[in-house]
Formats: C-alpha cells, structure tokens, sequence
C-alpha cells in the first residue's frame, strides 16, 4: 500500500487504518451472519459463510456448533487434500448444511 494510501486509511478517532475497520465490522456482524446462515440453511439448503477474517470465520463456526448446525471449513492454510474432503463434505453430506470459506 502506497503511503499516501495508508495515510488516509487511518482514522485519528481510533488510531486503526481501514483494514483494523474492517476486521471489528466483521466481529461484530459474525454473530447475527451466523444466525441467517443457519435460518437460510435450514428453509433453504446449503449455504456457503464467506469470512475474509480467521477470527470472525472462528467466531461463525463456534455459533455454527452451538446451534448444532454440521458445517464445513474451508481454509487457506488446509493442505489440499483437507481442503477437498471438507468440500466434498459439504457437496455430498446432506447433513453438512454450511461451507464456512476464509
């Protein structure tokens, strides 16, 4: 990032540049997001939960196991075959309602 960039990025209310912003937005929508996947989930079918922070996709599946919701995880630092057997998961498994993809 260009340093004029970062320069407007940052915010003097809270010391943060635009990507600490969105990270906090992303905690704290985690909880209601999680609550409509599992709604869509289940009158709908299969929903993927795109999470562009780990802690918010960490955050999604501890709401997602509390409400007893099955779910795969889809994640970068997965080896491939991890990767593909979560995905094959959530393809094939009719009880794998949510693919949780960082």
């Amino acid at each position: 990032m260009a340093r004029s960039e970062l320069k407007e990025a940052t915010t003097a209310q809270s010391g943060g540049n635009v990507f600490t912003l969105m990270r906090r937005i992303g905690q704290a929508k985690a909880e209601l997001a999680a609550d409509y996947t599992t709604q869509l989930g289940r009158s709908a079918g299969k929903v993927v939960f795109f999470a562009r922070h780990v802690d918010v996709m960490d955050a999604a599946e501890a709401i997602f196991a509390r409400q007893g919701v099955r779910f795969s995880s889809i994640r970068g630092g997965q080896t491939p075959t991890a990767r593909q057997a979560n995905a094959d998961a959530f393809v094939n498994d009719p009880d794998v309602t949510v693919a949780v993809w960082a």
